[in-house]
């Protein structure tokens, strides 16, 4: 026969390491459900459903250190058409994603016809060209040359972007 302390030693044990695994499991299962929340579509098809597009303002501060440069921001948007989330890869210069982060929010998009289910939303990129002429800053929507790279993820898309997207930093409380 075991002593008792050993038997609640055991017990303290076993409670303890579920507790410390239990958030790892918890994150791991949030992420995967996330991930069944996520539809995804080309960005040819969210600049088609968009009903109001916002351009980026060109930041003083970018145009006076000479920064230039595309810049992809993905968006979730909800059945209603109205942006959801906002993430953006990490590494982005600070003025640049500010100001796309903040176009990016004022897009609205046309409700979509497929009711997703309540927590689910449709994800895509938009991407920002930041370009300097003549010492004056413009921004348009980036459209890469006809069959490149760029121009085939740009009308294509699949569960690797997913992956991106979750792997990118959270921009939607951005100011």
């Amino acid at each position: 026969m075991r002593p008792p302390i050993v038997g609640l030693f055991a017990r303290l044990l076993l409670f303890l390491l579920a507790t410390m695994l239990a958030p790892a499991v918890h994150a791991q299962t949030s992420a995967q459900d996330e991930r069944r929340l996520i539809a995804y579509t080309p960005e040819s098809n969210g600049r088609y459903w968009a009903t109001k597009r916002v351009l980026p303002a060109y930041p003083a501060e970018a145009l006076t250190r000479n920064v230039q440069g595309v810049v992809e921001v993905g968006i979730g948007i909800t059945n209603e058409g109205r942006v959801l989330k906002v993430r953006v890869p990490p590494g982005l210069d600070p003025s640049l994603r500010k100001a796309a982060v903040a176009a990016a929010k004022q897009w609205e998009f046309r409700p979509f016809v497929s009711k997703m289910s309540p927590g689910e939303f449709c994800f895509f990129r938009l991407t920002f060209n930041f370009v300097i002429e003549e010492d004056a800053g413009r921004v348009e929507l980036y459209n890469p040359p006809y069959d490149t790279l760029e121009h085939r993820r740009m009308r294509s898309a699949s569960r690797r972007d997913v992956t991106e997207w979750l792997s990118w930093e959270n921009a939607t409380d951005d100011n």
